[in-house]
């Protein structure tokens, strides 16, 4: 059975999600390495489907899976550019990278009322581990999932280590 064109108003919803997708991720840190119009393309060429199937009662909005989308298409070109023998394309892409790791660490410690000065350490850190081990990494749109649990694990150990071996203030 031939598969029906998908509607012109479908089409144009589409596109206008997928826009404003985009222009949202591209405000977060580490969402920049793409231009806006190849991130568009990237995202719309690989959204067609979406416009006549999302928003069913018990599937995903279409902006759910835009977003879903759009998460690893980043994670992708991040992957691709960290591992680029291009040391200019590297340097951008760890760039990128630091600055997502860097805002999760900073969040982290935030919420748990803790000095926000160790993100940066713990950032670093990590960036170090992901340049040894990616190759460790088997699914390129699953690395920045794979590079926030390095993030987290340095951190959660740093703070265990302050835990455990640093003094308490003397109370007066």
């Amino acid at each position: 059975m031939a598969s029906r064109p998908a509607r012109p108003d479908a089409q144009n919803e589409l596109a206008s999600f997928v826009l404003s997708v985009v222009r949202a991720y591209r405000r977060r840190p580490g969402y920049q390495l793409l231009s806006e119009d190849e991130f568009v393309a990237r995202l719309a060429s690989r959204a067609g489907h979406l416009a006549d199937h999302a928003g069913s009662a018990t599937g995903p909005s279409l902006l759910e899976q835009l977003s879903l989308l759009a998460q690893r298409i980043c994670a992708e070109a991040l992957f691709e550019a960290c591992r680029s023998p291009n040391p200019h394309e590297q340097n951008q892409g760890y760039t990128q990278l630091a600055a997502y790791l860097y805002r999760l660490g900073y969040n982290a410690l935030k919420r748990q009322n803790r000095p926000t000065d160790l993100a940066e350490d713990c950032t670093q850190d990590a960036l170090r581990q992901v340049w040894q081990h990616i190759d460790r990494c088997r699914e390129p749109a699953a690395f920045l999932k794979w590079a926030a649990v390095i993030e987290m694990r340095i951190l959660q150990r740093r703070l265990r280590y302050e835990r455990e071996h640093l003094p308490l203030p003397e109370e007066d």
